[in-house]
């Protein structure tokens, strides 16, 4: 059995992320057996740390003491450092670039496994807590954020799991905002319309297992879940 442990900044406010993370966890189980599974708000680290024990540390936060260690912690510096990472994108990618939270924004999901990176079906942003999954861009904007994604995570020194590039479209125009290395509250407008969803791809990138194709078995409703709790 293995004791897999998920890493929150808020345990309530981020209830329904969690328990869609735990579920695609208990579907798939890292051992033969049940893995044991175990949420841990920020501010328990220290405590649990202290135990010494062996973890499968899965993070769905950015605020993260240095002390905690794990694969890919690299690629979690790079994206809580947003403004370093607009900046980059700007300078470099000459694309335009904002930081200020606003409403109807859209997520672009790479699953990047082992062989490389999948695109999802874009997600839509209504209000501050509706999502939905699929959004149809056009090719000509589907190219720019391709490529805007994969030069992110080159940048970021990503490692395999979900991130989620957050953006905006000023005409046919992308402009960045944030990029996540993990699922944040828009991904639970996959559950249900994506195969596998956004925290089942999580969970099997992270833990070295194949995925083969990214399905879209319905047009999805607009979902209203909390407020994100993750940054």
């Amino acid at each position: 059995m293995s004791k897999v442990t998920i890493v929150v900044r808020d345990e309530v406010l981020m209830s329904a992320k969690v328990s869609a993370f735990k579920e695609a966890i208990a579907q798939n189980p890292l051992s033969g057996l049940q893995d044991s599974v175990e949420v841990v708000a920020v501010g328990q680290l220290s405590e649990v740390l202290s135990q010494g024990e062996e973890r499968f540390w899965c993070p769905l936060t950015l605020d993260l003491p240095p002390t905690l260690q794990f694969p890919g912690r690299a690629a979690f510096e790079a994206c809580r450092d947003a403004e370093g990472l607009r900046q980059w994108v700007q300078q470099t990618l000459s694309y335009e670039t904002k930081g200020d939270r606003a409403t109807n924004r859209y997520f672009l999901p790479i699953v990047l496994t082992a062989k490389g990176p999948l695109y999802a079906e874009v997600i839509g942003q209504r209000e501050a807590k509706q999502y939905q999954q699929p959004v149809d861009l056009v090719d000509n904007q589907r190219q720019p954020l391709y490529y805007l994604g994969h030069a992110l995570l080159d940048r970021v020194s990503a490692t395999p799991g979900v991130y989620i590039l957050e953006f905006e479209l000023k005409g046919k125009e992308i402009i960045f905002c944030q990029l996540f290395p993990f699922p944040i509250d828009a991904a639970i407008a996959s559950l249900g319309i994506q195969d596998p969803d956004l925290f089942t791809c999580h969970w099997l990138c992270l833990t070295d297992r194949a995925i083969l194709d990214l399905t879209i078995l319905d047009s999805g409703e607009w979902r209203c879940v909390g407020t994100d709790a993750s940054v």
